[in-house]
């Protein structure tokens, strides 16, 4: 339904491997499933019964099985409701889709993040996965909290 929402986990081995550091576990998603309304929950993730989402256990989830990255893709895209990990797959599946709620994550290390040691070292870049969309809410996994939109995210961050 238009209430039901959508969870894109990354956990391929880019996240179980050496970037590992990126990895929102459920205490992250938690953040965001308390603080909204829904119906149902539903999962997909190359790895969906992956002990790490034991945390989500409680939502009562529908785990969809990863059977290609096309399909996972537009599975994601199919839903007015979308809560993202840090992974530019799943930006773009929700960017593409006609979303009204995208919650995504103030990313904590790479080329879009906003760490206190990062905030300077890829700002020459000129360029985020932070979009000036009103479907686009931002959260703190630090803070525990969804920060809000785009102007308010850019506030937040001294930015």
């Amino acid at each position: 339904t238009s209430n039901d929402v959508v969870i894109s986990i990354r956990l391929g081995r880019d996240y179980l491997g050496m970037h590992r550091y990126r990895l929102l576990l459920g205490d992250y998603f938690k953040i965001i499933l308390d603080n909204i309304e829904y119906d149902r929950v539903f999962i997909t993730s190359q790895d969906p019964h992956n002990p790490i989402l034991e945390d989500l256990y409680k939502y009562d989830p529908i785990f969809l099985d990863h059977i290609s990255a096309l399909h996972t893709f537009n599975f994601v895209r199919l839903f007015n409701k979308i809560i993202l990990s840090q992974s530019t797959y799943s930006w773009w599946a929700a960017y593409l889709s006609k979303a009204a709620e995208i919650y995504f994550p103030i990313t904590k290390d790479g080329p879009w993040s906003y760490g206190r040691d990062q905030r300077s070292k890829w700002r020459g870049y000129k360029h985020d996965l932070m979009v000036d969309e009103p479907r686009y809410n931002y959260v703190s996994y630090q803070e525990e909290s969804i920060v809000g939109d785009y102007d308010t995210t850019r506030s937040y961050l001294g930015i």
